[in-house]
């Protein structure tokens, strides 16, 4: 029989208690505890399963961005063909018109914005202004300076707004399928073809469905309109004022030609800018003039760009398209149909 335990005062048995407390911590602690190279070995695993997953992560991401930047191209391409059946005509990529003094110039951006759920800025447009009329900077000015949405690649995280203010865009419109971005008889008498800032270059063989003071209807795609691209996108140029690439507001901010391939390693024509510290992966030179510009379509998603032909469909292109199928889906005019991408 259990021999029975004895105290002689309440301190004794606290004593005691704590005694056995102690021990009983002791063991557990050495049943439960981790030797170093467990530990090591668990944090090793964590680091493994990270290492594996975080790509996974990361693609399910650009996915998800890249399907948003495929909206948002349908949306553009739905208001173009709105824009076409209120007008009767596509919008023009650049409407310039010369007055003595000054010269105002709209770009197709801002033609669609009623047909892209961008009536409030459209309706504070000021058309008597343009993009360089008398005022803008305070006219139109602070309209530049805003972010449209339906303007902007999610892949693309540079920011929206320029250091120095203006908005940016990551979808442009083509102005060639095979050269530069004015058509040689794009500046006409009328709006000074002779200046020297606009002379237009005679190396584009083949019309696009943008250029200046044009506005084409779909019976001038005679390739059909679900074979001839009609947007793109565009790596936004550097933080200064004189990078325009991917600026809404400006005319060279918002063109592209197919006389490059997407993404390619080659450098864009820039009148302005170049050469300056340009994006990596938007290398670009100075062009003699600014009617002999040119700029690739060009992207943050992996191995191609989108593209939206003038029927709204969207279409992913790779880096790897054959040269002359890539001219061919920009020309509206040049008898390509059927091309595989």
């Amino acid at each position: 029989m259990m021999e029975k335990l004895k105290f002689t005062s309440c301190e004794e048995l606290l004593g005691i208690l704590r005694h056995c407390d102690g021990k009983v911590l002791s063991r557990s602690s050495a049943r439960t505890a981790f030797t170093l190279v467990e530990l090591l070995v668990v944090i090793a695993i964590i680091g493994v399963l990270v290492a594996l997953l975080l790509p996974a992560v990361q693609s399910a991401r650009e996915a998800a961005r890249r399907t948003q930047c495929t909206n948002n191209l349908k949306q553009v391409g739905l208001g173009m063909q709105n824009y076409q059946s209120a007008q009767g005509s596509f919008p023009p990529g650049s409407q310039a018109d010369d007055e003595p003094g000054r010269r105002i110039v709209h770009q197709w951006t801002v033609y669609l914005m009623p047909y892209i759920e961008e009536t409030a800025i459209a309706n504070r447009y000021d058309w008597k202004v343009g993009d360089r009329g008398p005022n803008f900077a305070t006219v139109n000015g602070p309209l530049f300076q805003t972010p449209i949405q339906a303007y902007q690649c999610p892949s693309d995280t540079h920011g929206f707004v320029k250091d120095w203010g203006w908005s940016h865009s990551n979808y442009v419109g083509c102005f060639s399928a095979d050269g530069s971005w004015v058509e040689p008889d794009g500046w006409t008498a009328d709006n000074n073809i002779n200046h020297p800032f606009y002379n237009p270059s005679a190396d584009s063989k083949k019309l696009a469905i943008f250029n200046f003071n044009r506005t084409r209807a779909p019976k001038h795609v005679e390739d059909g309109t679900s074979n001839t691209y009609a947007f793109s996108e565009v790596i936004t140029g550097a933080d200064n004022e004189l990078d325009f690439r991917g600026t809404w507001s400006v005319d060279h901010g918002v063109a592209y030609t197919h006389r490059l391939g997407p993404n390619s390693t080659l450098p864009d024509k820039e009148a302005y800018a170049c050469p300056i510290v340009a994006r990596p992966e938007a290398p670009c030179k100075r062009a003699p003039s600014f009617g002999t510009a040119y700029w690739a379509a060009r992207s943050y998603h992996t191995g191609g760009v989108n593209g939206a032909r003038i029927d709204g469909s969207v279409q992913f292109v790779s880096d790897d398209i054959d040269g002359d199928v890539w001219i061919g889906l920009a020309s509206i005019n040049g008898s390509e149909v059927d091309l595989a991408l």
